[in-house]
């Protein structure tokens, strides 16, 4: 799985991926921190050599471990800015909003490798972890839960949602309720439906 942004800041945000990993040098959270200054230095991950591309890699695989973009990384056109090498990997959809990442297509390139899915939108503010009700946002949810029920995804799915918004208890089921039945509908397409990537 490569991430990238050609020719210009990758910027800051929760970075949308939890990997299994070995354990690694971790900020006070329990988070790596990455950074251009540590991509610079190297040694995010074993094997992670100075530079471009930040290599996320699983070595001996022991426990989980969560990254978090703390700043911008400046690359060249040429250069991807991580690749993640890692067999098991989770996909938060409302963290690839946050960062501007494009969800349906880290999922095609993860392969069998995607596991574990955090279903949620956002508005694709940057350093806005909105959790918002699937199909309330920019994300591809409705194209992804296809693309996943036509692939007969074995991992797992669940709602990440916000609904602090929601001011009284009836709105909040309501919210809930929503994000459940559209999953819920999605995952559950037909496969004739779901061969197509969403439109941009």
């Amino acid at each position: 799985m490569t991430i990238h942004r050609s020719g210009r800041a990758f910027g800051c945000g929760l970075l949308a991926l939890t990997m299994t990993l070995a354990a690694q040098a971790r900020a006070v959270d329990g988070v790596i921190e990455i950074n251009q200054a540590r991509a610079t230095k190297g040694g995010i991950t074993p094997g992670d050599t100075p530079g471009f591309p930040i290599t996320i890699s699983g070595g001996a695989l022991s426990e989980p471990m969560s990254f978090r973009l703390t700043g911008p990384l400046v690359i060249s056109t040429t250069d991807n800015a991580i690749e993640i090498l890692s067999p098991h990997v989770t996909l938060d959809l409302s963290h690839t909003a946050t960062s501007g990442s494009d969800a349906f297509a880290m999922a095609e390139e993860l392969g069998d490798r995607l596991v574990h899915v955090h279903m949620a939108d956002g508005s694709g503010m940057p350093n806005r972890d909105e959790h918002l009700v699937p199909g309330r946002g920019t994300q591809p949810c409705a194209p992804l839960l296809e693309k996943l029920a036509a692939d007969r995804y074995p991992g797992i799915v669940v709602l990440e949602v916000n609904t602090r918004r929601a001011t009284t208890r009836e709105a909040r089921i309501g919210d809930l309720t929503e994000a459940l039945d559209f999953t819920r509908r999605h995952l559950a397409a037909t496969p004739a439906a779901t061969q197509s990537r969403p439109p941009a």
